[in-house]
């Protein structure tokens, strides 16, 4: 299929349409609780990031230690 060519992108059971002339997501909003895929997809980047928070080093001999383990030969 072409870059081009109307997709369709299905998410929960709402059908959502990308418009090629403009590139702009027509949300189908007859369906109960249907919404935007940004929404889901910036609760996952704040999943993300607060799991990498929570992963890093807290103290400089944690951040020594896990450069030695990834680094090291």
């Amino acid at each position: 299929m072409k870059w081009t060519a109307i997709w369709q992108l299905r998410r929960l059971g709402t059908l959502h349409t990308l418009r090629p002339d403009r590139g702009l997501l027509v949300v189908n909003v007859a369906v109960p609780g249907a919404r935007h895929p940004i929404v889901d997809l910036i609760a996952l980047g704040e999943e993300a990031w607060k799991d990498k928070l929570a992963h890093q080093s807290r103290t400089l001999r944690a951040a020594y230690d896990e450069y030695i383990r990834r680094y090291s030969a």
